[in-house]
């Protein structure tokens, strides 16, 4: 590439305010030309004679000449990280390298580029506990930060209140049937996982496990006179079709993700179970049905010590922070679509006559 020339570095940075800022010219930091492997952190675009920067709503305009127009864009769509600082001065200044140090300062004081080689490593480890961490805070603030009138059936269990009804405690074993008895559906896809043989033991094991806390709900909910033949005929909550949704969506598309949430979930769905096995500890239900219930904690007891998300996520060396990002988005959907769950059985199974909603054929 020949010589380019760059343009006069007084360059003007709108803001959505409409307030203007110039970049800095301050001399060339002290980093050796070879170590530094620049990478633009923005978004870049050609428009009437001005090299538009543009990031997180801000733009920054090169203003430039035509000849030197195409040389400067080309130059920054070099700058990807796979290209060191004295590589881009020889491809794109030889004479002139330091006009294109001075550049980059100025694009560094503002944020908008970033040496490749100096990424910190981001272990997958670290991704699940800040995942977890989001999780749990978010999950805090939906599941208990809503008024007496919109409680949740998640409140109601750790205050083992008595006054509970029968139809609600029902319809909570009848909503967790519901969602296990089609794991199978967010689970298949996950089964043929790459990442390790360990992995891929644990998912089969994981996945024989869930079965079989189905067949415990369905042997509880036996007891109270609904047969899996009327289970066949019934209906979910639409809350609980959203849930079985995302989750079979990530397990296809975001397996990584999908494995994130699921020690989650199972550990909220064990704590609710034993909350839920305190509040219905009386007679009116019929032992039978109490000792189900005990027996699928018991079960969920014992296999907690698979953390299946963890086992996952030490395999992994690094998770860019791209993705990282998007899991969090992706973290407050699931807590919504979550928390959303447990509130409709509260307000859906303490309103209606009917436990069962049946599913009409002509």
């Amino acid at each position: 590439m020949s010589n380019i020339t760059i343009p006069n570095l007084q360059v003007n940075s709108t803001s959505d305010s409409g307030q203007k800022t110039k970049l800095s010219t301050k001399k060339p930091k002290q980093t050796a030309a070879s170590d530094f492997f620049p990478r633009l952190a923005c978004q870049i675009n050609l428009y009437n004679n001005q090299l538009i920067l543009s990031q997180y709503g801000q733009e920054f305009a090169f203003p430039i000449n035509q000849p030197s127009g195409k040389g400067l864009y080309k130059l920054f769509l070099l700058m990807d990280g796979t290209r060191s600082l004295h590589e881009l001065q020889q491809l794109c200044s030889p004479e002139e390298p330091t006009a294109i140090t001075k550049l980059l300062c100025s694009l560094d004081d503002q944020g908008l580029v970033d040496n490749a080689a100096a990424v910190t490593i981001h272990s997958g480890q670290e991704t699940l506990l800040e995942l977890e961490a989001l999780s749990q805070k978010l999950l805090n603030q939906k599941l208990f930060g809503h008024s007496v009138k919109d409680i949740a059936l998640w409140q109601l269990l750790q205050l083992a209140n008595p006054e509970i009804s029968d139809n609600v405690i029902s319809g909570f074993v009848l909503e967790h049937y519901h969602l296990f008895s089609h794991i199978s559906s967010f689970q298949s896809p996950t089964l043929g996982f790459q990442g390790s043989t360990k992995v891929r033991y644990l998912l089969n094991e994981f996945y024989a496990q869930t079965y079989g806390y189905e067949q415990i709900m369905v042997k509880a909910l036996h007891n109270i006179d609904i047969t899996p033949e009327e289970l066949a005929s019934t209906l979910p909550l639409p809350e609980t079709m959203s849930m079985y949704n995302g989750l079979t969506f990530w397990a296809n598309f975001e397996p990584l993700f999908f494995f994130s949430i699921l020690g989650l979930l199972l550990d909220s769905i064990l704590n609710c179970f034993k909350c839920y096995l305190t509040t219905i500890s009386r007679d009116e239900l019929g032992s039978c049905f109490i000792e189900a219930i005990g027996e699928l904690v018991s079960t969920q007891q014992q296999h907690k010590q698979i953390n299946l998300g963890r086992s996952i996520f030490q395999e992994i060396p690094h998770i860019d922070p791209e993705t990282v990002q998007r899991f969090k988005g992706q973290i407050h959907l699931f807590v919504e679509m979550y928390s959303n769950f447990y509130r409709a059985i509260g307000h859906y199974y303490l309103e209606t006559p009917n436990l069962l909603r049946r599913l009409l054929i002509n």
